[in-house]
């Protein structure tokens, strides 16, 4: 039973307690328990309203096969006064319909009473919040700290939804897309009607105060914790939504990570992920690491800069010691590419010599990254690709390579935001030519692992093979085209298609094809 589930599953966390006041609030994450408990957003946003609220608390759910519950008291959503969704990317949507709809909560907010939880949503996936404003009473747009106490205190504070939205809609960040009714003409955006009062545009949040922010896991499972140590990231590559949303790179200070792991510390934690845009640009890395190991705990390290870790080798000790498991962000089939993104320090030598050292470290899995469908990419620079892999490979045969081959989204406040999407077709047509090259040069293997991926919705190609290919579905490839750039019709038309359990590749494709340019975002609100 649900009941039973959250029940025992709560009771074998280290550092549970929790709250109970006169209002509630329920933080979900879209994905399943292990989703939950690693992420530390969730566990910063519940500290803050059940410490520095007046009359509300927060709990914790996820999505689990037989509902929407609260971990910490097993109550159904439908009877907190507000639900709280984290949503990392565009295509939890799905997860996101389906959580209301188990818990008898209309999925489109205007159908919803007044007796129903008010529902908010913040995250990387809603930089363009469009898609999901038909659906969500409120967003929380970058850094939700403050915001998500300022949101609890209006709340007890408000007589009805309507008294509580229009005070909401001060607070920096907070955008409640009632307020903001979209123009067409001719079926053409062009722009939005907004209610008096409300300004005209949203600016998204950057944090940058840490003296007073909870920066490590508070609740763990299996002695492994979370502790943060940077906000923001160096690189600013063109297509990242992340590097030009999150802002200037902020490393926290030493002191206060050292408080965190203190804390970890006091929860027995063995294994630490250190969380960040990448590992190696703290500049008080080195410092860091000793003082994880003072306290008998091995670090799990994220994504490293290539150039970083040349000068630090001692990361590839601690890749080896972790999951042995390298990961090459190389981002672009070529040297030419990597240049026009704004990676001109990821040359092929670079690569090859970071490649050779992991080796003589004994690592044996590599994990590249890849991004098609750049501007201006052609054939040739997927050749090249090939070419350094078949390089690397020939290091040593007996190594595996997972070659993670993403397509570009031109996403929402990035530099490619004006891009016109390659098809999916297309997009399939590279990752074909990527797979048949790849098979010309790798081993078999006569006990292959499946490949262990955080990216559920990837999969993988030459499963048998010393090289392995992963993407997304097609189907997910066009989902995800839609979503990031659409507008509220987009969302409703997804939806819709959600009813009639027709998300399939044949419908996204219509959808694809008629979603690729406006004259105006829809986003164009959010700065």
């Amino acid at each position: 039973m649900l009941e039973d589930d959250l029940l025992t599953l709560y009771r074998n966390e280290r550092g549970r307690k929790y709250s109970l006041k006169k209002d509630s609030m329920l933080l979900v994450s879209l994905g399943n328990y292990d989703t939950l408990i690693e992420n530390l957003g969730i566990q910063i946003l519940m500290h803050n309203v059940n410490t520095k609220s007046k009359d509300m608390h927060a709990h914790r759910s996820f999505i689990h096969p037989e509902g929407l519950s609260s971990l910490e008291t097993q109550k159904s959503a439908n009877t907190y006064n507000i639900i709280g969704y984290s949503v990392p990317n565009v295509l939890e949507i799905p997860k996101f319909f389906k959580s209301l709809i188990q818990s008898n909560i209309p999925v489109l907010s205007k159908k919803r009473k007044k007796t129903h939880p008010i529902i908010i949503a913040g995250g990387m996936g809603i930089t363009n919040p469009e898609t999901f404003a038909p659906f969500v009473d409120l967003f929380v747009m970058g850094e939700g700290q403050d915001a998500i106490v300022n949101i609890a205190n209006i709340y007890s504070e408000s007589s009805n939804k309507t008294e509580f939205l229009k005070k909401a809609a001060q607070i920096p960040g907070v955008y409640v897309p009632s307020f903001f009714n979209p123009i067409y003409s001719k079926n053409n955006f062009k722009g939005y009607n907004v209610k008096k009062e409300i300004s005209q545009t949203v600016k998204i949040q950057r944090f940058k105060d840490y003296s007073n922010s909870l920066i490590s896991s508070t609740k763990i499972r299996k002695q492994t914790g979370s502790i943060m140590i940077d906000k923001g990231c160096k690189m600013k590559c063109s297509y990242c939504q992340y590097s030009h949303v999150s802002g200037t790179y902020n490393p926290i200070p030493t002191t206060k990570i050292i408080e965190g792991l203190n804390n970890l510390q006091s929860l027995d934690v063995t294994q630490v992920y250190i969380i960040s845009a990448s590992t190696t640009n703290h500049p008080q890395m080195n410092q860091i690491l000793n003082e994880v190991y003072k306290r008998n705990m091995i670090p799990i390290l994220g994504t490293t800069t290539i150039d970083k870790t040349l000068k630090n080798p001692r990361l590839l000790d601690i890749v080896h010691d972790g999951y042995n498991e390298l990961s090459f962000p190389i981002d672009a089939s070529s040297y030419r590419l990597r240049k026009q993104i704004g990676k001109a320090k990821i040359t092929d030598e670079k690569i090859i010599e970071l490649a050779k050292l992991a080796i003589d470290k004994g690592i044996k899995t590599f994990r590249i990254y890849n991004v098609l469908n750049l501007p201006s990419e052609t054939r040739e620079d997927h050749e090249q690709f090939i070419n350094l892999l078949n390089r690397i490979h020939s290091l040593d045969e007996s190594m595996v390579m997972n070659i993670f081959c993403s397509p570009l989204f031109p996403q929402p406040k990035t530099t490619y935001e004006n891009v016109i999407s390659e098809s999916t077709e297309n997009t399939m047509k590279k990752i074909d030519f990527i797979y048949t090259k790849t098979r010309d040069i790798a081993r078999k293997l006569p006990n292959a692992e499946p490949v262990y991926s955080f990216e559920s919705e990837f999969y993988s190609r030459g499963e048998d093979t010393s090289i392995r290919v992963l993407t997304f579905p097609k189907q997910v490839i066009a989902l995800q085209n839609i979503l990031l750039r659409g507008d509220r019709k987009t969302g409703l038309a997804i939806y819709d298609l959600y009813t009639k359990g027709s998300l399939d590749y044949s419908h996204m494709l219509k959808l694809e094809c008629a979603n690729q340019s406006f004259e105006i975002f829809p986003w164009s609100h959010i700065e």
